[in-house]
């Protein structure tokens, strides 16, 4: 599979080329430590959310998402894939508890994968299937309205070389909870709340504590 080829062929490539760009240094010293290379063959090029991820009327996404998904109620959005480093099981037990106190529902597009049925599974034990919708494909009109209609973004990745979904929202205004580990804080700074992705009850207090203060999702849709 893809890991046999890159054990393989990265190496061999790696020590044949003059320069190698990455997203980011915490990526640069990963790659640095790994293939044991000199730091000054390596340089990063940060990423940028594409020029359509923007602040759009509210009235208007709700009213596209009404029409194309029946989205009419208050949403928590993540966005980002369903790999295991993700962290989504953990999101959806966090979201279980966050759930018993409001009247909030959590929102997650994307492709489904083979970690698809873990997830499915959960959200039924849980009791959750009126809650959590899994939108399948959308395209990134659609997306610029998810995270302009959001009243939050959550991101509890374990592991990310950059992290784009994060800066996508908050292009769109969207105050936004992220994991503190990895690339995570490098690209993002002080401008999101961070959580320990691997502490649900991190997790369930920062999700509660953008529902409940007003000012502080402010705050952060700013600083975003």
């Amino acid at each position: 599979g893809y890991l046999q080829i890159f054990r393989e062929y990265v190496p061999k490539i790696v020590n044949i080329s003059d320069a190698i760009i990455t997203v980011s240094n915490f990526s640069k010293n990963d790659i640095c430590s790994y293939f044991n290379i000199e730091e000054d063959k390596v340089f990063v090029t940060y990423l940028a959310p594409e020029e359509i991820y923007k602040p759009t009327d509210k009235d208007i996404c709700f009213s596209v998402l009404k029409e194309k998904f029946n989205i009419n109620y208050p949403f928590i959005l993540y966005v980002g894939g369903f790999s295991l480093r993700k962290n989504l099981m953990r999101l959806i037990k966090a979201f279980s508890i966050v759930r018993q106190k409001y009247d909030i529902h959590l929102i997650i597009p994307g492709k489904l994968s083979r970690n698809f049925p873990d997830l499915y599974g959960l959200t039924n034990n849980l009791s959750l299937t009126n809650y959590i919708h899994f939108l399948s494909f959308v395209s990134n009109e659609d997306l610029l309205y998810l995270y302009n209609a959001a009243y939050l973004f959550v991101y509890p990745s374990l592991y990310e070389g950059f992290g784009l979904p994060p800066l996508e929202a908050m292009s769109c205004m969207c105050p936004a909870v992220v994991s503190n580990k990895t690339s995570l804080p490098e690209i993002l700074q002080d401008s999101v709340l961070y959580i320990d992705p691997y502490c649900e009850e991190d997790i369930v207090e920062k999700i509660e504590l953008l529902i409940q203060k007003p000012h502080l999702r402010e705050y952060y849709s700013k600083k975003g």
